[in-house]
């Protein structure tokens, strides 16, 4: 079954797994050139333990080997597709595919030798391997965990009451405070950490996260749990405060209710507050992010733990709604996603515009009304910026397709549709809307994204302005760029002007591309016959695709000539 795999299975017949040294041989032999055949391959050979009805120890070890052998592979995966997202390739949704099958036929084939483990409970030799089980077996849960938040996916209640059931059973011989190692490196930590990590992980699968916040999150959670304890029934807790979980449920973390409970832990989470705290304190004085990857994620770690800061808070943080929802009955909405589609739309409909209208541009007298010709090449084609095609299965194949509206407020709407590829409508993205052709964009950002079957979803969208206009920008090349024949930077970019509704501004902002976005920098904004120098501010949003800033105008001045124009 695996001859392209392994030099000698081809002459020998022996599968894979038979014993220890097989099973080393095989991850050796595995094509690392092509990391979702060999995510295939071990998953295909693991799901062979389990039809096994009587596993002997050796075999156990294969497990453990493979388990070794593998974990470097799979978090370098997660990372390289959390880290490059679109541009990662494989692409990150067949990455995290594969993944997740991988720690399912993990969490299988430990699931086999915990039963093999219960039932044999007077043998001193297969109680001796519980610990490393149930810790593995709990590492893979928390894997599995980890990838459905990254695909919008609720786990499924059979997931829950067989992670209970090992739970109960590691209480029941005094293993959940055993520290035991984890993996292949780290240090060693607690069943019940583990388990408040994949207990506080899921209580975040409210579709309000990016992959790579939920990532960030498992990074720190990985840490803070430490500090953490579920207390049963007559614990010391605050009344109506912290979390409970039931054991005979079939559900997650959640409140405290007051209905009675069958097997409830309490988990007092006031010790995540000052080690949130703590994080934002290190952020900011720190050149680098988590894992030392940059300061360009600090804007977006910081915001993420103030969002953790709410939903871990012993008491509930009620955020108050900014507008009145008010329910939509038959209204259909346009919608183009992601920054580099809206680019690409908003000047395909100015040149329309302009062919059509044959009157000549004037330049503006203030950067209150920049107009004219503009350049999006300049993001169009970059390898950092993908298209990102949102349709539906009705829609006509335009760049706007007709989206449902649920319920819309002046500060938001919610929206319901179907897209080609989940992954292009996150959490943190940029959208563009309005309800007919001839009427003006309103342009949004998604904070909750719900899946309601296949890529049916349903997302809820916060205004953030009107009437978006698309400009050249042109900057000195960054010096840490590879370097080129020009020394500038030109590319497109999103100018909003101030507004009287929601969110109401007083100053212009702009959106731009987050990779050329840095306090500070100096830019300038190109217009048919003057040139603006600015300087950005701090910004007022950061997510992984653009930064939205305010700016200053240091000068202004004559294009002086044609060729200057974009």
């Amino acid at each position: 079954m695996f001859a392209f795999l392994t030099s000698d299975s081809s002459s020998t017949g022996k599968d894979p797994l038979t014993n220890d040294a097989a099973a080393d041989h095989f991850a050796r032999s595995l094509p690392l050139d092509d990391p979702l055949g060999t995510l295939g391959a071990l998953s295909e050979a693991l799901a062979t333990l389990p039809r096994n009805p009587d596993p002997s120890p050796g075999q156990l070890n294969v497990l453990l080997t493979l388990d070794r052998r593998t974990e470097k592979l799979h978090e370098e995966l997660l990372v390289n597709s959390v880290d490059r997202g679109s541009r990662s390739w494989p692409p990150e949704s067949a990455i995290w595919d594969s993944l997740l099958d991988l720690s399912r036929a993990f969490g299988r084939a430990y699931a086999h030798f915990l039963r093999h483990i219960r039932e044999r409970t007077s043998s001193g030799i297969w109680l001796d391997f519980a610990p490393v089980v149930l810790v593995q077996l709990f590492r893979h849960r928390n894997a599995e965990g980890l990838l459905s938040l990254f695909r919008y996916e609720q786990l499924a209640s059979g997931w829950w009451r067989d992670l209970y059931d090992a739970y109960r059973f590691a209480q029941s011989r005094d293993l959940a405070a055993r520290r035991t190692q984890a993996g292949r490196e780290g240090p060693a930590g607690t069943l019940d950490s583990l388990f408040i990590q994949i207990l506080l992980l899921q209580l975040m699968n409210s579709g309000q996260f990016m992959p790579r916040e939920a990532f960030w999150a498992r990074e720190w959670l990985s840490v803070w749990c430490d500090a953490l304890s579920l207390q049963p029934r007559g614990g010391t807790r605050k009344q109506g405060e912290g979390f409970v979980v039931d054991l005979n449920d079939t559900d997650g973390l959640k409140r405290p209710a007051s209905q009675p409970m069958r097997a409830p832990l309490y988990l007092d989470s006031t010790p995540l507050l000052a080690l949130i705290d703590q994080q934002v304190t290190a952020l900011r004085g720190s050149a680098a992010g988590v894992h030392g990857r940059g300061s360009a994620a600090h804007p977006g770690q910081v915001a993420l733990l103030a969002k953790l800061r709410g939903l871990f808070a012993p008491k509930p943080v009620y955020v108050e709604r900014r507008g009145e929802r008010k329910a939509v009955a038959l209204m259909t909405a346009q919608v183009v996603g992601g920054l580099p589609s809206i680019i690409r739309t908003l000047h395909e409909e100015w040149r329309m515009a302009a062919a059509a209208s044959r009157v000549p541009v004037t330049d503006e007298t203030t950067i209150t009304d920049v107009s004219g010709p503009w350049r999006a090449a300049g993001v169009i084609g970059d390898g950092d910026f993908r298209p990102s095609p949102i349709s539906l299965g009705d829609a006509s194949g335009g760049s706007s397709p007709t989206w449902r509206v649920k319920d819309r407020s002046d500060s938001g709407t919610l929206l319901r549709g179907r897209v080609d590829d989940i992954a292009r409508m996150l959490p943190g993205s940029l959208i563009v809307l309005r309800d007919r052709d001839d009427s003006q964009w309103t342009i949004a950002v998604i904070r909750r994204l719900r899946r309601l079957l296949r890529n049916n979803i349903e997302i809820g969208v916060e205004h953030i302005g009107r009437k978006p206009q698309g400009v050249t920008i042109v900057a000195e090349r960054e010096p840490s760029r590879a370097p080129t024949l020009e020394h500038q930077d030109s590319y497109a970019a999103i100018f909003l002007r101030e507004s009287a509704r929601f969110p109401k501004l007083a100053i212009k902002t702009l959106l731009l591309p987050a990779r050329e976005f840095k306090p500070g920098r100096v830019m300038t904004l190109l217009s048919p016959a003057t040139r603006y120098t600015l300087r950005v501010k701090e910004p007022l949003e950061a997510q992984a695709e653009f930064v939205w800033t305010t700016f200053e105008v240091i000068k202004k001045q004559s294009a002086g000539s044609p060729a200057a124009v974009r």
